[in-house]
């Protein structure tokens, strides 16, 4: 995708609940920019994805389903 679109944005919709280093690199090594991290994931997982994406110059986004706090939300970034 990236070498047909090289300035689009690809989002890697991994939904990763553990794990978040491992898994988080295994998509931006593939290329991804952007990958998410489901809101039921310990904030630890959450933490290690964002590491990660940072080396990349990558991002994370949070998937707000199922059932979240406003705590919650604050401890994302």
């Amino acid at each position: 995708l990236k070498a047909l679109y090289p300035h689009k944005i690809v989002l890697a919709d991994a939904k990763i609940a553990d794990a978040g280093k491992i898994l988080s690199r295994m998509c931006f090594e593939a290329n991804a920019d952007w990958v998410t991290v489901i809101c039921c994931a310990d904030i630890n997982t959450a933490k290690g994805a964002l590491d990660v994406a940072k080396e990349f110059n990558g991002d994370v986004q949070i998937e707000l389903t199922g059932f979240w706090t406003w705590e919650q939300a604050q401890a994302w970034r």
